[in-house]
């Protein structure tokens, strides 16, 4: 009965209540690296050390089905280098990674720059794939565009 229920509200409902879109400007790398950095409250530069999966569960106790669950994902994450806030050493982020939440889903082992809102009352940071949150191989030049908009001015 549940997923009936849930199933015809997603039917019903307008198809742009659940997309997720993005307006990137069309800037040069610099301005929209220093437009970015003004937006977060964290910049930094880290590795997800470890992921874990929330389970959300219905009020018998048993688990939510994976295809209605929220899915939302804490990862710890350790600093490698810092830009802006002051996070620790070791931080996390609980994201919601639902299609078209602009949730963003992170890899364990792998390196990203992160632009993070937050914290909640719970301390847990958040970013989204409409922030320039992304892995360490596709930053082509942006560490050197924070390097240069950190370094303190005589």
């Amino acid at each position: 009965m549940i997923k009936t229920v849930l199933t015809l509200s997603v039917l019903l409902l307008p198809t742009a209540v659940f997309a997720c879109s993005c307006a990137f400007d069309e800037l040069p790398l610099k301005e929209a690296v220093n437009q970015s950095f003004s937006r977060v409250d964290s910049v930094v530069l880290a590795q997800a050390i470890h992921i874990n999966q929330l389970t959300e569960v219905l009020p018998s106790g048993e688990p939510l089905p994976s295809d209605m669950a929220w899915g939302e994902e804490v990862t710890q994450f350790n600093e490698i280098q810092s830009w802006k806030g002051s996070h620790g050493k070791l931080f996390h982020t609980r994201i919601n990674t639902t299609k078209g939440m602009c949730g963003y889903s992170f890899s364990e082992g792998e390196t990203y720059l992160l632009y993070l809102y937050g914290t909640d009352e719970d301390g847990y940071y958040a970013t989204s794939t409409c922030s320039r949150t992304k892995p360490l191989i596709r930053v082509e030049g942006e560490l050197e565009v924070l390097n240069e908009l950190t370094q303190p001015t005589d």
